[in-house]
């Protein structure tokens, strides 16, 4: 029989924190992605700010997952998540947070990650009225709309 790649789900040593369900929407349907040159948006860039806002705060701040656990998320290199959390901090669509606020969730200064706080403020350029208007749950919770 040929090993399997799949395997029991051992029991959590860690605690598992609440899920924003909010910055994942945002994620998924709002943010702006940084683009590549032929004008598509970057999925690597893409799937790393999901595994961000599957950390954050409903207001997309205090997201600290590792870049292991954005690797493990993604199934990307370890470069290419660290180079999508270049891109995506150079286009102003996540910002460090306060070191502060890790260090007070994770004691040993040698196992804390960078923190990001989501521009959740920001909303893709490319959505026109109709694409908003399946999107209200979304809008409402996050008190956005269109000028």
């Amino acid at each position: 029989m040929a090993a399997s790649s799949v395997r029991p789900f051992p029991s959590l040593q860690h605690g598992v924190g609440p899920v924003s369900v909010e910055a994942i929407s945002w994620a998924l349907n709002l943010a702006p992605v940084p683009r590549d040159r032929g004008g598509k948006r970057n999925p690597a860039c893409k799937a790393v700010l999901v595994g961000l806002a599957n950390h954050a705060a409903p207001d997309g701040k205090e997201a600290f997952p590792s870049v292991r656990t954005l690797v493990r998320y993604t199934d990307l290199s370890e470069r290419t998540a660290r180079t999508a959390l270049d891109r995506l901090e150079a286009e102003g669509i996540i910002r460090p947070c306060d070191p502060a606020i890790v260090a007070a969730k994770i004691k040993r200064a040698d196992q804390r990650p960078q923190g990001w706080d989501l521009a959740m403020h920001l909303v893709r350029d490319d959505l026109d009225d109709e694409d908003l208007a399946v999107l209200p749950l979304i809008l409402g919770r996050l008190n956005l709309g269109r000028a």
